[in-house]
């Protein structure tokens, strides 16, 4: 990259890069997913702070409170929520391991995580 460039322009691009590059893959495993709103919108939108946590802080995101964003596209009571949100964690965390083991090069701080995310 240019030398102009600073270190947090740099680093939001390698995340839209990783993202980008993770729900190709997750929408060719998971297509149903995909077109229940787990989709390029979404990740853009609701999710990107979420996901912006991956290089502003040393709490990324988890499953559930991804879940958690994407159950909130879909409007209904808050107990239906709660067990939706519940039933979609685990493709939350389906969609983060693919995320996180998506090589980031030099801008992602120089590592690359080689584990699942955790559950909760």
């Amino acid at each position: 990259m240019p030398a102009g460039i600073s270190r947090p322009i740099r680093m939001r691009r390698a995340l839209r890069r990783a993202t980008a590059t993770a729900h190709a893959k997750f929408e060719l495993r998971y297509p149903q997913y995909a077109a229940a709103l787990f989709d390029e919108h979404f990740l853009a939108s609701r999710a990107a702070d979420l996901l912006e946590r991956y290089i502003t802080s040393d709490d990324p995101p988890k499953s559930v409170e991804l879940a958690a964003a994407w159950a909130e596209q879909i409007h209904m009571r808050e107990g239906t929520k709660a067990a939706l949100v519940s039933e979609l964690a685990p493709v939350a965390s389906k969609f983060l391991f693919m995320f996180e083991t998506e090589p980031m090069g030099r801008e992602w701080n120089g590592q690359m995580a080689t584990e699942a995310p955790k559950l909760s």
